[in-house]
């Protein structure tokens, strides 16, 4: 009701302006005091608008952060963009791979033979290869997590492939099979869907000696996020949107937080929306 009366009340005051210039006879006018009128009581198009709490305040993203500015700078023709976490960008981002750098601790993993293990897990995958090699018959690789762990997906850059390398997850020490590095992917990246909760371990292991660029895993599906620091605690009537995050999203949601620390979702949102 606030905003309709200082609309209206704007108004009025420039319709009334004109109707007293139009009733003004034409000789009492000069030329200087139509100008000097004209631009004075020019029209103003966003008179009586209440502005976004969003102008001046702080926006930052998870990815792509020089592109932030364009959440909030009122243009509707501009945009920001998040980064592509397939098929390997999620690699270096320690947000979303919870194996980054797992391998700079000897207990995190255990292995028939390894060559420079660091790098399996550097979040390179065009680093210098880890080796593992046979013992007993068998390559393998055991990685293991400090507490039971969810894991939703496993991503493998593997080279020198002549046997298969299985991918197993270890839970209450039963091995559950998730899938096979074959010949044929050597030096491609693969994902395999795990959708394990509480699992204990990560084991790899093939017949035959192979090469490991990387390894990475996700406990969820990755996410992407814009954020708008207003400066202060603000009361919110109501948010506008616009946003598409593209057919691969799995879901889109609005939250609010007095600390940037804890969340509470106000609404799920479209992700196909634009």
């Amino acid at each position: 009701m606030k905003k309709t009366l200082l609309f209206l009340f704007t108004f009025l005051q420039i319709f009334s302006a004109c109707s007293q210039n139009d009733a003004t006879p034409a000789s009492a006018i000069s030329q200087t005091n139509i100008s000097q009128k004209q631009k004075k009581q020019g029209w103003d198009a966003d008179a009586g608008v209440i502005p976004s709490l969003t102008v001046g305040s702080t926006p930052s993203a998870s990815s792509n952060p020089e592109m932030a500015n364009k959440i909030i700078d009122e243009k509707k023709e501009t945009h920001w963009q998040s980064g592509q976490p397939f098929p390997s960008n999620f690699f270096s981002r320690a947000d979303q791979n919870i194996l980054l750098h797992h391998f700079s601790q000897k207990n995190h993993y255990q292995a028939s033979r390894i060559s420079t293990p660091k790098n399996a897990t550097d979040g390179n995958p065009n680093s210098t290869a880890a080796n593992i090699s046979l013992a007993d018959g068998s390559a393998f690789l055991e990685v293991f997590f400090e507490q039971p762990q969810d894991l939703k997906t496993i991503v493998l850059r593997a080279g020198n492939v002549t046997q298969p390398i299985e991918i197993f997850v270890k839970k209450n020490n039963q091995l559950q099979s998730i899938g096979f590095y074959k010949k044929e992917n050597d030096h491609k990246i693969i994902r395999f869907t795990a959708d394990v909760e509480k699992c204990n371990s990560i084991v790899i292991k093939s017949t035959q000696p192979f090469s490991l660029w990387e390894i990475a895993a996700l406990e969820a599906a990755p996410k992407e996020w814009a954020m708008v620091d207003l400066g202060k605690i603000q009361k919110i009537g109501w948010v506008n949107t616009r946003h598409w995050a593209g057919g691969g999203a799995v879901s889109t949601a609005l939250f609010v937080s007095t600390d940037a620390k804890n969340w509470t979702k106000i609404k799920d949102l479209d992700p196909n929306a634009l």
